[in-house]
C-alpha cells in the first residue's frame, strides 16, 4: 500500500514541482538540471500502474475488502488511510483491465473518500461515469441507471449520459417484461464462480493456494504425527559432516522441508548483491489480476 501511494504521489506531484522550477530564476535552476540527469532513475506511470495491479492482486489473494485497505485496517499491520485520488486511480486500472468487480469496489471507495475530504481534485461526475458502466457490466442495471442520471445532472453536457440512460431504461423494460423462468434465471443472479468440475487443474491449485494465504488449513492428526525434525549431512557432504543442517518436515504430501541456518548473514548479503543486477519487473501470464 505504501509503495503504491509513494509512487503515485511522486509521479503526479513531480510534474508540479518541475513546473515551479521551470518558472524559477535562472540561478536557481541548477537543482532542476541535476534532477533531469537522474530522470531515467525516476519512477514512471508504468511503475504506478504495476504497483496498483500488484495491490489488487494481493487484495484478491488474501480476500481483503477495499474498504479495509482504504482505512488502513490490514490484518497484522496498520497503514495510513488512503485518499480519494488513490482509490480513483486503482479503479481506473481495474477498469482498463476489464475487471469490473474491482472497478466497482474502488470507485465506491473513491465516492466515500470524496465525501470525507474537504478539498479534493477528483470529480464526482467522473467517478459516476466509471462506476455506472461497471455496474452495467456486472448486470446491476438499476444502479447503473441511477448513477447515470446523477451524472447527467452533474454534467448536462456529458456526451454519453443521455444515450446511456435510454439504453439502460430499455434494458430494464425488457427485463421487466421477461417472466422469471421463461429463459432461465436473470443474468444478474447467475453465479460468477466457475463450477469446480469445470475448473482446470491449475485453477484448482490456485484456489487452494489462495485459501492457504488467507488462513492456515487444518491438518489431519494422522499427518501431524508424521512431522519430524532431524539433522542432515546431505548424504555425507564434507562441509556438513562436522556441522549438519537442521531440517523440519512441514508437510508430507507434497513434501515441504524447511532447512534451518543453511546460510549465514554474510552469505545472504552476498546473494542479494549478486542478484541485484539481474532484477526485472515481475510479470505473470494472465492479463487480469
Amino acid at each position: 500500500v505504501n509503495a503504491y501511494r509513494l509512487l503515485r504521489r511522486f509521479v503526479s506531484d513531480w510534474r508540479e514541482v518541475e513546473d515551479l522550477l521551470n518558472r524559477a530564476p535562472a540561478n536557481e535552476k541548477d537543482f532542476l538540471a541535476a534532477m533531469n540527469e537522474r530522470r531515467p532513475l525516476f519512477p514512471t506511470s508504468d511503475d504506478v500502474s504495476g504497483a496498483a495491479t500488484a495491490l489488487m492482486r494481493l487484495q484478491h489473494t488474501y480476500a481483503l475488502s477495499a474498504a479495509d485497505i482504504v482505512d488502513g485496517m490490514i490484518p497484522g499491520d496498520q497503514k495510513e488511510p488512503m485518499a480519494a485520488a488513490d482509490c480513483f486511480y486503482l479503479g481506473t486500472v481495474a477498469y482498463e483491465a476489464q475487471n469490473y468487480e474491482r472497478t466497482k469496489d474502488w470507485m465506491d471507495q473513491a465516492l466515500r473518500k470524496i465525501d470525507e475530504e474537504e478539498n479534493g481534485d477528483i470529480s464526482i461526475a467522473t467517478v459516476y461515469d466509471y462506476l455506472a458502466f461497471a455496474e452495467y457490466k456486472l448486470g446491476n442495471l438499476r444502479r447503473a441507471l441511477v448513477l447515470t442520471r446523477e451524472l447527467a445532472m452533474l454534467d448536462p453536457e456529458h456526451e454519453r449520459a443521455e444515450s446511456n440512460i435510454r439504453h439502460y431504461e430499455s434494458q430494464l423494460a425488457a427485463k421487466n417484461r421477461q417472466k422469471r423462468g421463461e429463459l432461465g434465471e436473470d443474468e444478474e443472479h447467475e453465479s460468477s464462480q466457475p463450477n469446480v468440475d469445470e475448473m482446470s487443474e491449475w485453477a484448482r491449485e490456485r484456489r487452494q493456494y489462495e485459501k492457504l494465504c488467507r488462513k492456515p488449513v487444518p491438518m489431519k492428526k494422522s499427518m501431524a504425527k508424521k512431522l519430524t525434525c532431524y539433522y542432515t549431512t546431505g548424504k555425507g557432504h564434507p562441509r556438513l559432516i562436522l556441522k549438519p543442517i537442521g531440517v523440519e518436515v512441514a508437510f508430507i504430501e507434497p513434501t515441504i522441508l524447511i532447512y534451518k541456518n543453511a546460510i549465514n548473514e554474510k552469505e545472504m548479503i552476498q546473494l542479494k548483491e549478486l542478484a541485484y543486477s539481474r532484477l526485472n519487473r515481475a510479470t505473470r501470464s494472465e492479463e487480469r489480476f
